[in-house]
């Protein structure tokens, strides 16, 4: 294995998450056994998405990681990871090729690849449960998502939402690419109208729209619009992060960048994070949170990752406005608060220092019971993870990457 100059590697991306090894095959979540967990660390050579590693660590690594040790496997590509229960999903494999790529850990401890479904394009996916799952791929019809079964890896199906789909506002239409989210039996599907020839990602035409589809019967019930906020996009489509996250409170979360393309130039607004009651099927017209919520100074500031721990919400958020591109991504930039639910209290982080754009990876972790924060932070020479502390109000260091990521 190729190992990395240190120095041109540090304070890149980082993913993390707690899996279990399979000790049957074929590979399956049911009943993993307890004493055989496993951390797996992805590291990226650059800030955003890159060539990297994925390592597998039998203990939660602390101080100082080179992650290019051990069971380590290195891949051309990569944007983060989803998991579900003991498998890992990717939206590309090793090469590089986009696809809905599934990763196991076999009985040796070894990370190893365990399933491939090639696509056109995004690959945007959910899982569902063992034999069901949904994901988004553009050369089998803009306007469908495909069904298959995350156990086998097999295509299984699709569903056709263009009886939904408004061409009056645009032709150029896009269901799952950026939005594949699901709670209580629902799935909830974005509605991307985008301006002819465009790809449907930022260069939407601002109409947020979601289908609601009952997951047992397939079919669509109706179709959702969020036309009381200033709400601009659904997420990053070629990402691994995704936009949405389903609360400990049951309720369903949702968060838009704030910024869009149109003709070619970018336009910054506020970002904004919403949500979908538990019990519910609209949007909560009660409750939506501002970047000015966090930090009354930022009036079209951006946030991009969150998290759940102890009942509340955990935000990245920019510490100045952003008004171009250039600036959203810029270094040591973003700060980490907490979020009462019902009252909205805020309390930024302190003990988390300062780090950079969540990009594909994100920024929180909930990992074995505990919250982690992705830390990138150039100035003090730290690239790992910090860990909330109990109180919810601190927050210590877990491990520091100084090779491989």
């Amino acid at each position: 294995m190729r190992i990395l100059n240190t120095f041109a590697i540090l304070f890149a991306t980082l993913c993390f998450a707690f899996v279990s090894c399979s000790k049957n095959e074929p590979d399956t979540p049911d009943n993993p056994d307890q004493n055989n967990k496993k951390y797996v660390l992805l590291t990226a050579e650059g800030i955003a998405d890159g060539a990297g590693y994925y390592a597998v660590y039998n203990e939660l690594p602390t101080s100082d990681v080179k992650n290019t040790a051990g069971y380590s496997l290195q891949a051309s590509s990569y944007g983060g990871f989803r998991t579900y229960k003991n498998w890992i999903f990717n939206r590309s494999n090793l090469l590089g090729e986009s696809g809905v790529l599934k990763f196991s850990v076999g009985k040796d401890g070894r990370l190893k690849e365990d399933g491939f479904i090639k696509c056109d394009g995004s690959a945007q996916s959910v899982v569902v449960n063992e034999t069901l799952g949904f994901y988004f791929d553009p050369g089998r019809g803009k306007k469908r998502i495909q069904k298959f079964n995350p156990s086998t890896m097999q295509r299984t199906g699709e569903i056709d939402l263009s009886s939904v789909v408004d061409e009056k506002i645009s032709p150029n239409v896009y269901t799952g690419n950026q939005t594949l989210a699901v709670k209580e039996g629902k799935l909830f599907v974005n509605i991307t109208y985008s301006p002819e020839g465009s790809s449907g990602h930022n260069d939407n035409i601002r109409h947020y729209a979601l289908a609601v589809i009952d997951i047992a019967s397939e079919k669509i019930e109706k179709t959702i619009v969020l036309d009381f906020l200033d709400v601009y996009n659904q997420g990053h489509s070629p990402s691994e992060y995704k936009a949405w996250l389903l609360g400990e409170d049951g309720h369903l979360y949702f968060l838009s960048t704030g910024w869009d393309l149109v003709d070619g130039a970018y336009n910054f607004h506020p970002s904004c994070i919403f949500r979908i009651k538990k019990g519910e099927t609209d949007f909560d017209k009660n409750w939506h949170v501002y970047p000015k919520d966090l930090n009354s100074t930022l009036s079209i500031g951006v946030m991009w990752s969150m998290g759940f721990y102890k009942g509340k919400l955990y935000v990245e958020a920019s510490d100045e406005n952003i008004t171009n591109f250039g600036d959203f991504g810029k270094v040591d930039g973003y700060h980490v608060y907490s979020l009462d639910i019902e009252n909205k209290a805020v309390a930024k982080i302190e003990s988390v220092p300062t780090t950079v754009f969540g990009h594909s990876a994100g920024t929180f972790y909930r990992t074995s019971d505990k919250l982690f924060v992705r830390v990138v932070n150039e100035t003090i020479g730290y690239n790992g993870l910090y860990v909330i502390n109990e109180d919810g109000r601190t927050a210590s260091p877990a491990f520091n990457v100084i090779q491989g990521g």
